[in-house]
């Protein structure tokens, strides 16, 4: 689990001193609590944290059934690092640039423009806006947020911009809809599967 994942060794170094065993399970649900949904960078961080760990010394048969328990654990994370790179990898491969996003984005505000959805005045607050939220953001945060904007525009065009606008152009809620998308959406439950099968 995320909350413990660092006190794995000393569990062990614990069970160890009380010659018990221990089992190593993974916790598969709920997803947000579960190490395959880590990030491979900080997958690989714990990895490399479980493999400098220095454990007391003790002898015995169950110290070392949960030594070699242990190196199944780290071996799964291992896994799990592997797999989720190879899937960020291809995210960030299908994800639009930022100029691809702009230029989605402007023919959607035109296209919303035709319509008389919105007014020129809304839509230089739109883009203003949009900026804003932009100039926040750094490297994958920011590759992630126009990737994350040009998908919504793809998929639903001028949609968002009816209901942004339904009750009246709302500029706090424009902007929590566009900080929601600086966020990386879970794109590692179609994997688990495929870990486990």
């Amino acid at each position: 689990m995320k909350t413990n994942c660092h006190e794995v060794p000393k569990v062990i170094d614990y069970c160890n001193t009380l010659n018990a065993t221990i089992n190593l399970s993974f916790v598969e649900n709920p997803s947000e609590m579960a190490l395959w949904t880590m990030c491979s960078k900080d997958l690989k961080e714990l990895e490399l944290f479980y493999n400098s760990y220095n454990f007391k010394p003790h002898k015995g048969v169950n110290a070392e059934y949960n030594l070699k328990a242990y190196q199944q654990f780290v071996q799964q994370i291992s896994t799990y690092q592997k797999t989720n790179q190879k899937i960020e990898d291809e995210f960030y491969q299908n994800l639009r640039t930022e100029d691809e996003c702009r230029n989605i984005l402007e023919e959607t505000l035109n296209e919303a423009l035709k319509l008389n959805i919105i007014f020129e005045s809304d839509k230089k607050e739109i883009l203003k806006i949009v900026n804003s939220v932009e100039s926040k953001l750094k490297g994958s945060a920011q590759h992630i947020y126009f990737g994350n904007l040009a998908k919504l525009l793809e998929e639903n065009c001028v949609e968002p911009l009816k209901q942004l606008f339904a009750n009246g152009f709302d500029k706090d809620s424009l902007e929590n809809k566009l900080q929601e998308m600086t966020i990386m959406p879970n794109i590692y439950n179609k994997s688990y599967k495929k870990i486990h099968s």
